[in-house]
């Protein structure tokens, strides 16, 4: 028997915002398997009240196709081509600010595909760095209105520092909000990680600074789904 003690997260729910009003639009949802190797993730508040992060990459994923609930009639149209494997960063990052009199929640938040210099984790699960450049969809949320805007550029900037120790471990995320919501079930071996970072994106203002905990693995058998 291994001496090493093992880590079970039973289940980490990340809060849910409630909102009176939301964009209208119809959910996609996106599900992968994650084949590793490595993976890290983070949930963090910013360097102000209002802001809070969340973001999980993984150096290979691969897209799959989710299971049907219901049997369906054959149909004649073309399979839908899934994307191929490639590593992958789901992310969101919420700030609130009064401005002219009101309260505005900005929202940014995306699924995309990473480059294979985008983010780089030691094989002892020590450290690990992110540094991207993606495009995400913001959200713009007054008591009046909501404006969406797609395709907003953004940088994701996160160092993960490991503190406990290399142990096998169970993770099980969930995270959600009117226009986002992600969940991970992960097995494997991993590390409980300090994280610190800073995101940019065009239309939120300043740089975000965000801190928080985190977790550097190396992954077994997982599932990430992402609905947008």
């Amino acid at each position: 028997m291994s001496g090493r003690r093992g880590i079970r997260h039973s289940l980490l729910l990340l809060p849910l915002l409630l909102l009176t009003a939301t964009a209208a639009s119809a959910a996609q949802t996106s599900f992968y398997q994650v084949t590793g190797p490595v993976g890290a993730a983070i949930w963090g508040l910013g360097d102000e009240p209002g802001t809070q992060a969340l973001a999980f990459a993984f150096t290979r994923v691969t897209p799959v196709k989710p299971q049907a609930t219901t049997a369906a009639a054959p149909t004649q149209e073309a399979p839908v081509e899934l994307p191929p494997p490639s590593a992958r960063l789901a992310f969101t990052v919420t700030r609130w600010a009064f401005e002219e009199d009101q309260w505005v929640r900005r929202q940014w938040y995306g699924d995309m595909a990473l480059d294979d210099r985008s983010l780089a984790i030691a094989s002892t699960l020590a450290d690990g760095k992110l540094d991207a450049i993606v495009l995400g969809t913001l959200e713009e949320m007054t008591e009046d209105d909501v404006v969406v805007r797609e395709n907003v550029r953004g940088r994701i900037q996160v160092n993960w520092t490991a503190y406990g120790r290399l142990a096998n471990s169970t993770l099980s995320y969930n995270y959600q909000t009117p226009s986002f919501a992600t969940s991970l079930q992960m097995a494997g071996q991993g590390r409980s990680s300090r994280t610190t970072g800073i995101i940019t994106v065009d239309g939120m203002g300043d740089p975000i600074e965000i801190w928080g905990f985190g977790n550097l693995a190396a992954v077994k058998t997982g599932l990430l789904s992402v609905t947008q």
